[in-house]
């Protein structure tokens, strides 16, 4: 069980707010791509997204009260990989810009197109680096995960510049350098270009409707990766039944249960 602070839940609540707020008034595109701020095509959320998310949310976006859906999950989750990590709460919001790559190379498994994933995670977080990097590919070649869907087989890459995708963990205000074109607030992740931004207080710390913190990474690295593999977003279809893969639930479940395959939903 994941414990969470009322820290992160305010830091939500008003990134949810503010999002909606500035969506309504400017119309404007902010692509997210994780969950929030990043879960979106470029990375961010568009307006008609921040829209519909307002709307669904039952919130009064002026004061920040947002209601969101009681918690639950419904989709089998177990990986081939132990959650790396233990989960401290609390993370340092500036990061050093300085880069541990994971060095181990590995080749595609499976028969479809190579997709090159690079991992790294910023200095000075509490990340270790090939338990990490395990856990990404774990995750991404997972029976329920993209390669049999969208036919590619994932390889692991030391060298970013021949990455398709650099899965970065990185402090909050990194994430927001990297997902500079989109609405990340210090609190989700992206995906922008080819760069995977995966926010360090959600890797550690996840989000409210997440029990388990090993459903939501498999969640917050298939939802990313998604996107580089041309997924836009989605929305609940109906409550009860699991979430897609590709709905922003770092934002809210919307009455649908948590998932983090796309071979579920």
């Amino acid at each position: 069980m994941i414990s969470r602070s009322a820290h992160s839940a305010a830091v939500a609540r008003r990134f949810l707010a503010a999002g909606a707020l500035a969506a309504a008034v400017a119309g404007a595109a902010a692509g997210c791509s994780a969950d929030g701020g990043a879960e979106g095509t470029g990375g961010g959320m568009t307006s008609k997204e921040a829209t519909a998310q307002a709307a669904a949310q039952s919130g009064a976006e002026a004061t920040g009260e947002i209601a969101r859906p009681t918690s639950s999950s419904g989709a089998s989750t177990t990986s081939s990989s132990e959650t790396p990590t233990p989960t401290p709460t609390e993370v340092p919001y500036e990061g050093t810009g300085e880069w541990e790559y994971a060095l181990e190379a590995s080749a595609p498994q499976g028969d479809g197109a190579p997709f090159a994933i690079a991992v790294r995670v910023e200095k000075g977080l509490p990340v270790e680096i090939d338990d990490t990097a395990d856990f990404v590919m774990a995750t991404l070649r997972d029976e329920r995960g993209w390669q049999d869907l969208d036919g590619v087989a994932f390889e692991l890459v030391s060298d970013e510049s021949q990455a398709d995708a650099l899965v970065s963990v990185a402090s909050p205000q990194t994430t927001d350098q990297i997902c500079s074109g989109l609405t990340t607030n210090g609190y989700t992740s992206c995906r922008e270009g080819n760069q995977v931004a995966l926010n360090a207080n959600r890797w550690l710390g996840a989000t409210e409707d997440f029990d388990d913190l090993t459903v939501y990474r498999q969640y917050v690295i298939n939802h990313e990766v998604g996107h580089a593999l041309g997924h836009a977003h989605e929305y609940c279809p109906a409550p009860g039944s699991p979430a897609p893969l590709m709905q922003q639930q770092t934002l809210g479940l919307q009455g649908c249960t948590v998932n983090p395959w796309p071979s579920v939903a």
